[in-house]
């Protein structure tokens, strides 16, 4: 349920606006609603912004390190968490720029390796001494041709080594003025170091790198402290920010944000111990509060997909964390579909659920995922559904309901089901509308004509394409069509508006196009049975290899390595399709809830979630 919420602005003396922000802190009830745009520049806020994204930087570079095992366990080093920040800074920087060079070393190697070991400078010196040597590099097919040109020039040629594509070779100028023709194919050599020298440089600063690595392993093991820190931090700095948005009239000051009204007591009780001034009121029209869900224990185990894909309902909105997770469990089951992953699901979740018993962070979506796993083993055992194994080689428990498992009639029996899931979600919507429009008449009569429409819709999609030798009767289907139309258009539609009228024809479609949209809840089941079923396949035909031809005992080896070969086909094929069916998941099961569903409703998602200044929790 979405908590009604009050607009609030508190006064203080101007001295005190310190004194009131720590108090409002320790209260946590006050969502602060300010214009950041008209923020002033300040040197404490911008030191203090520095401070926290030198340590998220920090942070981001211990997450990525990796740790060695010995070390895992070890105790951190009790050093200040500022001195963590700067050590892992200055350590990463100096990484970066071992590996800047450690790479040029090794460009420069590179270039060098083909001539050997030999003094660089000694090049300069000889030209010095009126003798030019020009390095010179070529494809191996024109080499030969080359070097007899350059002889007839009377230039000496001297091999220095090959690869697999190119030759290399010293030019040394024969003339008196020792210069060598422009012209020549030159190799690119570096400058003021022999191979040895690169060797020995690349030698100390791997060294280096690496004593750099495992001083950056030991700082991770600090991670929790940083995190640690950054809150605190983050925490200063919204201190700050709210200190410097409070506005000043004269000798007061003042803040304005928003409380949920069951907390508006306990702010006055502060007020009148604090002295200030308190003016409560409801929210305009034109403005949008944030938006603070409380919802029953049982329903709890929605929030963690809200949090998930990151939507709040709007102030002015409506809650359906209730029918999102009932819907989204039904939805779950029938995309993945099979009640061996569900089985395989329920057992990880009773084990986090043992192992993290004390988080209570984890405790919501472990929740959830042990439902969803209840709900997968419910319709796979529906379904005779357990990791894809035929039917008759189950036991007579686990293959399912005559009613889903007809080779015949179960695929259209599924799809009837999908419809029918279809027509009570999407007319639930406007059902549930027609209820909040209970005081507004015409507006609730509206919404129950869109709900004939669907239902007329979902008579319509099973005569089509589900039981078409099966027709329902064609009157039922007139008289909703007929009487939900003239109660969208006398009640829902506003003829003075042209847009309204324009998108009615659209609307009638949409909410047919809506409707077989639920198909999809049959297609990637479906089609995650069959992935399954065909690693099976393909794991057991690999038995079907024939191995009598060997000799027995490498027969036995042949067979013992085909049995492994299958266990790892089949394996890695329940893998893949599981993670394809939590993919589905994320794609439909979310989308039927968030779309189709939020449509009907006219839920926009534009809310912004209630966010008290409080203090940070431990």
């Amino acid at each position: 349920m979405i908590i009604d919420m009050k607009k609030t602005t508190v006064l203080c003396v101007l001295e005190e606006k310190s004194e009131t922000l720590q108090r409002l802190k320790e209260l946590g009830v006050m969502h602060i609603d300010l214009d950041a745009s008209t923020l002033a520049a300040s040197d404490d806020r911008e030191a203090i912004g520095k401070r926290l994204a030198d340590a998220e930087k920090a942070a981001a570079i211990l997450a990525s390190v990796k740790i060695p095992k010995e070390m895992r366990k070890s105790t951190p080093p009790s050093e200040p968490f500022e001195t963590v920040v700067a050590d892992t800074l200055r350590t990463s920087e100096r990484k970066s720029e071992l590996s800047k060079r450690l790479d040029a070393l090794k460009r420069d190697r590179e270039l060098l390796a083909p001539w050997g070991d030999f003094d660089v400078d000694a090049l300069d010196r000889l030209e010095r001494a009126g003798v030019r040597v020009v390095p010179c590099v070529l494809p191996k097919e024109r080499f030969e041709e080359e070097k007899e040109l350059l002889k007839e020039k009377n230039l000496r040629v001297f091999p220095v080594s090959e690869t697999k594509s190119h030759a290399f070779f010293a030019v040394a100028a024969l003339d008196a003025d020792g210069d060598a023709p422009d012209g020549l194919p030159t190799a690119a050599l570096p400058e003021g170091k022999s191979l040895s020298e690169l060797d020995a440089e690349t030698a100390d600063l791997a060294e280096e790198s690496a004593s750099m690595d495992e001083k950056l392993a030991e700082l991770a093991l600090n991670q929790r402290k940083v995190k640690q820190g950054i809150a605190e931090i983050a925490e200063e700095l919204e201190f700050a920010t709210n200190h410097d948005l409070m506005g000043e009239s004269g000798v007061v000051a003042h803040i304005t944000g928003y409380i949920p009204e069951p907390k508006a007591e306990e702010l006055r009780n502060a007020a009148a111990e604090m002295g200030w001034g308190l003016l409560i009121t409801d929210p305009g029209p034109d403005e949008m509060p944030p938006t603070y869900i409380e919802t029953p224990k049982f329903i709890e185990p929605a929030k963690p997909i809200f949090d998930f894909i990151g939507i709040v309902p709007g102030y002015n909105e409506w809650d359906i964390s209730g029918v999102f997770l009932f819907f989204f469990t039904i939805f779950f089951g029938m995309i993945v579909g099979d009640a061996g992953y569900g089985f395989l699901f329920l057992l990880a979740g009773i084990a986090l659920k043992l192992k993290f018993s004390g988080n209570e962070k984890l405790k919501r979506p472990i929740n959830l995922f042990i439902i969803l796993s209840c709900a997968t083993i419910v319709w796979g055992l529906l379904g005779g559904t357990v990791f894809a194994i035929p039917a008759e080689r189950l036991p007579r428990w686990m293959r399912g309901i005559d009613w889903l498992t007809n080779p015949e009639l179960k695929n259209k029996h599924v799809q009837y089901i999908c419809f029918l899931i279809a027509a009570v979600h999407l007319s639930m919507a406007h059902v549930w509308k027609a209820i909040l429009y209970v005081n507004r008449k015409k507006m609730a009569l509206g919404q129950i004509g869109w709900a004939m429409i669907l239902w007329g819709n979902f008579f319509t999609a099973v005569n089509l394409i589900v039981y078409p030798e099966n027709t329902w009767p064609l009157k039922t289907i007139a008289a909703l069509y007929c009487g939900g139309a003239l109660l969208v258009m006398t009640c829902a539609v506003n003829w003075k508006d042209v847009g309204d009228v324009f998108n009615l024809p659209f609307g009638f479609i949409g909410a047919f196009v809506d409707l077989l949209s639920y198909i999809r809840l049959f297609a990637v089941g479906l089609s995650s049975y069959y992935i399954a079923a065909s690693f099976n396949n393909m794991g057991i035909m690999l038995l079907g290899i024939p191995t009598d031809w060997l000799p027995d005992a490498l027969s036995a080896v042949l067979y013992f390595i085909l049995v492994v070969a299958m266990v790892l086909v089949i394996f890695s094929g329940h893998v893949l399709n599981i993670m394809l069916a939590f993919l589905g998941v994320l794609v439909h099961g979310i989308r039927l809830n968030t779309l189709e569903f939020s449509n009907h409703m006219e839920l926009q998602w534009l809310g912004r979630v209630y966010k008290p200044f409080r203090k940070r929790e431990e």
